[in-house]
C-alpha cells in the first residue's frame, strides 16, 4: 500500500473482497475459521450478482467490528462510490 502524505482524517482501513452471488454461501462457510469470524455472514441479503462484504477493518473496535460482513454494494450511494473509485483507480 502506497500512501502519499499523511493519514489525517482516516477513520478506518478495511478490506472488502468481491464475491459473486453463486459463491456467497461457500465464502461465508469457509471464512468462519478465524476465531473472530465464527458468525460471519454477508448482510443485507440482496439479489445482486456481486457482493463486497467488509472482511477486515482496523483499528479494532466494537463499532467497527459490527460492520464485518456488511455488503458495500448493497446501497446505491456506496455502490456508486465504489464503482467510481474502481474506474478512477484512486482508492485513497
Amino acid at each position: 500500500m502506497e500512501i502519499k502524505g499523511g493519514l489525517a482524517g482516516m477513520f478506518a482501513f478495511a478490506y472488502a473482497p468481491a464475491v459473486h452471488r453463486d459463491d456467497i454461501e461457500s465464502f461465508q462457510k469457509s471464512n468462519k475459521f478465524p476465531v473472530d469470524r465464527k458468525s460471519f455472514r454477508i448482510f443485507p441479503k440482496t439479489d445482486a450478482r456481486l457482493a463486497a462484504p467488509f472482511f477486515f477493518i482496523a483499528p479494532e473496535s466494537a463499532a467497527l467490528n459490527a460492520a464485518i460482513g456488511f455488503d458495500l454494494l448493497s446501497e446505491t450511494a456506496r455502490r456508486d462510490a465504489t464503482n467510481r473509485a474502481i474506474l478512477s483507480l484512486k482508492f485513497f
